[in-house]
């Protein structure tokens, strides 16, 4: 299982953002819930485009655990700052991979 997280920030602040990924260890976090598998952050090659999570999980059960974790949610304010609109949550089962 796969989520995809769109997170639409204020042109200018998308280093800043992934900064506060890292010295925040938001993956780390999300890892201390059993069943997350990994994930990465993109940064779009085009300014003014989202930025994207995307995540693994063994099930949408894993995924409901970080989804309530209360550490997830006390991201959500600092967050706040670098958004532009509302982060798009999608999820995504893998049909096909490589390697």
């Amino acid at each position: 299982m796969q989520t995809i997280l769109e997170i639409p920030v204020r042109e200018g602040t998308e280093d800043a953002l992934v900064e506060f990924f890292r010295t925040e260890g938001v993956f780390e976090l999300a890892g201390r819930n059993e069943g997350f598998l990994g994930a990465r952050l993109l940064v779009p090659a085009e300014q003014g485009e989202p930025l994207v999570v995307v995540a693994e999980w063994q099930n949408e059960a894993a995924i409901q655990r970080w989804v309530d974790d209360p550490a997830r949610e006390g991201l959500d304010g600092p967050l706040a700052g670098f958004l532009t609109g509302e982060p798009v949550r999608k999820r995504y089962s893998v049909a096909l991979a490589w390697p």
